[in-house]
């Protein structure tokens, strides 16, 4: 019984904090706000830290700041404040690529956190990021790589995933911000053979990113938005807070048509994972897509929808391969889900073997 209402408890301090982060006033206040702020200053927090600025921001707008005891405000405030800063660090970064880009004349369409800022979020209170993600051409990929080579050094290669990396879908090249933070060019939105994604159509219904005021500086349309975060989460196996509030404030402030993502979603084959969204969105949120779903859907995500872990599941570094092996069944296409897993597979082997085979040369100098 303890066990369970302990449960009930952290979920309604949850629901309390995505929802802040989202901008949404939450029932639960104010009496319940210094439980759920308290899981902020818990000794491991990189789960919520990408938060805490936009968290903060909306109690400060609603005026909770005074039903917050003195010594919790005090370590909400410091952490507020230590996030500010590397946000600040990581907008520089940001810029300074941008500037770079437009005067290359390089077109390139900023993903995820890079393409929130002054769009879903606030650009004095946007959430930190990870990563500046660039998609670009296939064609222009090279020419990308080499200016960020003028800032920025790649990450070193993985002996244990040689292959991997070298037909990888993105690269990584780390920067120094105060946190982990890299420029990750991508060439596809998704890993090889997971999706149909037309990368022509992605380009055709982009738009300029409004803080950039350039035609070489741009974002997915907020469809294609939508859906990119339903499959981006799926990768990860987990829906992270920060996954479900930057698709509940894009829904809000943005007002996306659903029918159109979910068109897209059909398109890529993935629309039971945009569902499985939907479903996240609902829980935490109380939102309704008031979408159909196919009997064929329901039992895909009744059946595999239970391995993507979700808030009140927090993230460890390591999925088993046996749940990144049912999440694709998932996806919408049988014969997609054996190339991707086919694939998946050699890519392991060939790691191995240029690992064994590394280490032969190794030994024979």
């Amino acid at each position: 019984m303890n066990s369970n209402r302990r449960q009930a408890d952290i979920r309604d301090s949850i629901r309390i904090l995505l929802s802040l982060a989202a901008g949404i006033r939450p029932a639960l206040l104010p009496e319940h706000l210094p439980d759920a702020l308290a899981l902020l200053t818990e000794s491991d927090t990189r789960y919520w830290n990408r938060l805490i600025i936009p968290i903060y921001a909306t109690i400060k707008l609603d005026h909770g700041i005074s039903v917050i005891p003195l010594r919790l405000r005090a370590d909400i405030q410091k952490k507020f404040m230590e996030l500010l800063a590397i946000q600040v660090r990581q907008r520089y970064w940001l810029e300074r690529l941008a500037g770079i880009v437009k005067n290359a004349q390089l077109p390139v369409i900023l993903l995820k956190g890079a393409a929130a800022t002054g769009t879903i979020y606030d650009q004095r209170y946007v959430r930190v990021s990870q990563d500046i993600d660039l998609f670009v051409h296939k064609r222009d990929s090279k020419e990308l790589v080499r200016i960020i080579n003028q800032i920025a050094a790649p990450r070193p290669q993985n002996r244990h995933r040689v292959f991997s990396e070298r037909y990888s879908h993105e690269h990584n090249f780390p920067i120094d911000t105060g946190m982990p933070f890299n420029i990750e060019p991508h060439i596809d939105l998704n890993p090889r053979y997971s999706f149909k994604v037309d990368n022509d159509d992605l380009w055709r219904h982009s738009m300029e990113h409004p803080l950039f005021n350039s035609q070489y500086i741009r974002i997915l349309s907020d469809e294609h938005t939508l859906v990119y975060m339903a499959t981006h989460s799926f990768f990860h196996l987990e829906f992270e807070p920060h996954h479900l509030v930057d698709a509940i404030r894009l829904i809000i402030r943005r007002v996306p048509d659903l029918h159109t993502a979910f068109a897209y979603s059909k398109s890529w084959g993935c629309s039971a994972i945009l569902h499985l969204l939907f479903d996240q969105l609902q829980a935490w949120f109380d939102w309704s897509s008031g979408l159909p779903r196919s009997n064929t859907v329901q039992r895909r995500l009744v059946t595999h929808g239970e391995c993507i872990r979700q808030p009140m599941c927090p993230l460890t570094d390591h999925v088993p391969f046996r749940d990144q092996v049912r999440s694709m069944m998932l996806h919408d296409s049988k014969i997609r889900v054996l190339l991707f897993s086919s694939w998946f597979l050699f890519k392991r082997m060939m790691d191995r073997i240029l690992k064994w085979c590394n280490s032969v040369v190794a030994k024979t100098r």
